[in-house]
């Protein structure tokens, strides 16, 4: 690779830890970043949050002094997002996978589901990374909905998804607020539409 690249982008392979057999949702949700026609560039800059099945020059890390948040969940989504933004150039191989990535069930990010103070770091997180995205002009399409993570924290505490609701109301600009919610709504339904199947 040439000595300009500042981030290579490569494949993975994705694995329950149990029964040792692919991941399918966490590998269809990853390639679709990687194996995009048309935007797979900024698909991997600004929506692979994982700071795995990346190769990272360090002077592009010690430039702009990219750092983990000191956070116990999401502590690689910031990190992550200004590794792809501050990138002068970068690389994708689709056909370079040198990396097993393993689900693993009693992990911290699964645990994190089930605990709403967590959950609410994983939403502060959500947050600083939409004020990034507006601050340094990275197009709006690559923001986060916040809604996506309200069906866990109403399971963790019912009482608390209606004050969370309220405040990612607020946090949301009002053009793209009912299409997210719109958009939540859907994919809800086809999700669990697909299990009862």
């Amino acid at each position: 690779c040439d000595e300009k690249t500042d981030v290579i982008y490569f494949d993975v392979n994705c694995y329950d830890s149990t029964t040792g057999k692919f991941s399918d949702d966490l590998n269809e949700q990853y390639k679709r970043y990687l194996f995009d026609r048309n935007d797979c560039e900024n698909l991997c800059r600004y929506w692979i949050r994982a700071p795995w099945g990346k190769f990272i020059r360090k002077i592009l890390i010690d430039k702009y002094n990219i750092r983990f948040s000191e956070v116990p969940v999401s502590n690689d989504l910031m990190f992550s997002l200004k590794i792809g933004y501050y990138a002068s150039c970068v690389k994708v191989y689709k056909q370079l996978c040198v990396y097993n990535y393993f689900v693993w069930k009693s992990s911290l990010t699964a645990h994190s589901k089930l605990n709403y103070s967590l959950l609410k770091v994983h939403i502060q997180t959500s947050y600083e990374r939409n004020e990034f995205i507006e601050s340094h002009h990275i197009p709006i399409k690559y923001r986060t909905n916040y809604f996506y993570i309200l069906p866990a924290v109403y399971r963790t505490n019912k009482i608390e998804a209606i004050k969370t609701f309220m405040e990612m109301a607020k946090k949301t600009p009002i053009r793209y607020l009912f299409q997210d919610i719109f958009k939540v709504l859907i994919d809800f339904f086809c999700h669990t539409n697909k299990k009862l199947k």
